[in-house]
């Protein structure tokens, strides 16, 4: 609902700088608070899978954005769109590779295990999904809600 309220109060792009202060306030409470946990033993962090998520997710959100203004047959658009569809690909090679050997030197990102249930992951990923993103967005565009009263109503279903 407070996401609403600024939307309506200021604009949706501005309401992301509401992030700032809060990063500030948990970086400053977890380097206070927090204590050291490293692992001596513990694997580092899969670079490669990290770096071919990242560059596939936003290379898929900059093409998607894009295309409302470009059109779908914008070389630019295409583009982006296919090489993000590819890193994504690479992505799932490299941990499906990386889960396979034990010895690995590093950890998937995220671990293989975490994807045994896929049924149960596909029906959390969807429901939140059409919750957080479609509801609103048809409460606002349909329903005639401003965004504080679609913020309000899954505040009221919950």
């Amino acid at each position: 609902m407070l996401g609403g309220w600024l939307v309506d109060q200021i604009s949706w792009r501005r309401s992301f700088c509401s992030n700032v202060p809060l990063a500030l306030a948990a970086a400053g409470l977890a380097a206070g608070f927090a204590c050291e946990s490293r692992d001596p033993q513990g694997k580092p962090l899969d670079w490669n899978g990290a770096a071919a998520v990242a560059i596939g997710l936003a290379a898929i959100t900059w093409g998607l954005g894009a295309l409302p203004a470009s059109g779908f047959h914008d070389k630019t658009v295409l583009g982006a769109l296919g090489s993000g569809a590819a890193f994504l690909a690479a992505f799932v090679a490299i941990e499906a590779r990386s889960g396979e050997r034990a010895d690995d030197a590093a950890v998937a990102v995220p671990p293989a295990q975490f994807y045994r249930n896929q049924r149960a992951d596909t029906a959390a990923l969807l429901r939140a999904r059409g919750t957080l993103y479609f509801l609103p967005f048809g409460l606002i565009r349909i329903g005639g809600y401003s965004a504080t009263l679609a913020g309000a109503a899954l505040l009221r279903s919950r």
